[in-house]
């Protein structure tokens, strides 16, 4: 491993925790990349001239045992995760900050899915492909030390990828969209249309067939610092859940399902308490036309006038963590879920004193 220069002070013998984003063990499971292992150093060569040094390591397999880093010494988070309870269909996308985003002079080039490695990046459309003078959200670091994206809907910012038949929830039991976000800019987005008098900052969609929003009016009152949902065929708003320009972090959770069995487990949450009861489940409205997933941007869809529209399109958030299951989650899923994100993020303050993982991590 090359490293900077202070870190000649390894010798061999020495015990040391090693994480990356890069590198993956012969026995390991798909991207183990979220915890520590403990490893050896075996040897440090080091030069004054280029202020750099080589440090040989010595891993032991994943077989063995206490090859983890169970003491969480680095600080990483290494509880539950999703992806031990859900598969690459039920939880199908799955976007984390800490892994695979990647950047250059500070724009996200790409930011790969932990799931199904569905790649989003700066693109144009299958039908609404009007792309000039958009740009990539900046890769940004809060001061707890955590990455996030930073979408900016003045520079025309956002993410897409292209669709796959996971996409497509019209025919499964239901939907569940987790997201840890944050409203940092006021206004949250562009007017959503030429003439209307609210602010839309539209955060995942697929079609019209599911949308998850923010939205503000600047007159009248249709909208006060809301999040909300869009099936095009019903939709609902939760006003004060955001206060922008916000410095606070929100767990946003919002969970339907089109099958029984999941009474008063619907609707939307915001960190860890349900704000709205209303399920509406995906529709087929757009699907047929294959398009895109969005985040940041308004739907992949024929305009009248494409280049018009392309002004009336893009939101402004942080994002640091964002998963898309194909199912609804009951509650202790859903507390599980919320769980990850507070523990990961270090933000248990964030959850109510109720919460079964207020102050422990979930197994």
């Amino acid at each position: 491993v090359r490293l900077p220069l202070r870190f000649a002070t390894l010798v061999a013998g020495d015990i040391v925790t090693f994480r990356s984003n890069y590198t993956e063990h012969l026995y390991d499971t798909v991207d183990p990349r979220h915890k520590g292992r403990y490893c050896m150093v075996l040897g440090c060569d080091y030069s004054i001239d280029n202020q750099e040094c080589v440090v040989t390591l010595g891993i032991p397999s994943p077989k063995m045992q206490r090859t983890t880093d169970s003491e969480d010494t680095d600080g990483a988070y290494s509880g539950w995760l999703p992806s031990e309870d859900h598969n690459n269909t039920a939880l199908f996308v799955w976007l984390s900050s800490d892994v695979d985003l990647s950047e250059s002079g500070g724009d996200i080039t790409t930011w790969i899915d932990r799931q199904n490695s569905f790649s989003f990046s700066n693109q144009v459309g299958n039908n609404n492909n009007y792309n000039t003078g958009s740009g990539s959200p900046s890769k940004s670091i809060t001061v707890s030390g955590f990455n996030f994206a930073r979408f900016d809907h003045t520079a025309h910012e956002f993410l897409a990828s292209d669709f796959n038949s996971k996409m497509d929830l019209q025919s499964t039991d239901g939907l569940c969209v987790a997201m840890l976000v944050r409203a940092y800019k006021d206004p949250i987005g562009d007017t959503d249309f030429s003439g209307g008098n609210y602010y839309k900052s539209p955060l995942v969609n697929c079609g019209r067939a599911y949308q998850v929003h923010l939205l503000d009016s600047f007159t009248g009152s249709t909208y006060t610092n809301a999040i909300g949902f869009d099936n095009n065929s019903s939709s609902f708003s939760e006003d004060n859940l955001i206060a922008p320009p916000d410095t606070n972090w929100k767990i946003v959770i919002y969970n339907t399902s089109a099958v029984g069995g999941y009474t008063s487990e619907v609707g939307l949450y915001v960190n860890g308490t349900n704000e709205n009861t209303s399920n509406y489940n995906p529709t087929n409205t757009d699907m047929s036309i294959s398009p895109d997933i969005r985040i940041g941007r308004d739907p992949d869809i024929n305009y009248a006038n494409q280049t018009q529209q392309f002004n009336y399109a893009f939101g402004s958030f942080d994002l640091a963590e964002m998963l898309v299951f194909s199912i609804p989650l009951h509650d202790a899923e859903r507390q599980k879920v919320e769980g990850y994100i507070a523990h990961k993020f270090k933000l248990t303050s964030l959850l109510p004193a109720s919460h079964p993982y207020k102050n422990t991590v979930p197994t």
